[in-house]
């Protein structure tokens, strides 16, 4: 099985049972049929192997990154522009996004980077408290 099945597999299961801070909201950007068919797509066009690659770990995903578009420091814009996956998720930038996809053009583009590296989060599911990104030390 490639490595691209194998990660939609985990990522589309996700499901958060605890109980959350007063104020917190988790966001689950697999649970949207449009995000899982972006989130397919990229993986289909960088992971369709079973290569071993690097893992990168991040914080959670953020609201104008991750969050909409299930794809780690990655934001609709540079899902489009860089991975390309066409996606109505809007104009949004993210700057963690941004400095990301600095980087990774600098590696050779999206196609080089993701042969050597996987980058997700150390929770894949995001959190916002009271509308703003809420990252596990704020607790």
């Amino acid at each position: 099985m490639s490595f691209a099945r194998k990660a939609y597999a985990f990522f589309t299961r996700l499901e958060l049972r605890h109980e959350l801070p007063p104020g917190v909201e988790v966001m689950n950007p697999y649970k949207d049929r449009a995000v899982r068919a972006c989130f397919k797509a990229f993986l289909d066009r960088h992971f369709d192997d079973a290569r071993k690659r690097a893992l990168i770990l991040g914080i959670n995903p953020s609201r104008f990154g991750a969050g909409i578009t299930g794809v780690a420091f990655t934001d609709p814009v540079a899902l489009r522009e860089f991975c390309g996956v066409p996606n109505a998720m809007g104009d949004t930038r993210e700057l963690s996004s941004t400095f990301v996809y600095q980087v990774v053009e600098a590696m050779g583009g999206a196609k080089q980077f993701y042969k050597d590296f996987f980058l997700t989060a150390t929770c894949p599911l995001g959190f916002t408290k009271h509308g703003v990104n809420y990252n596990f030390y704020d607790h």
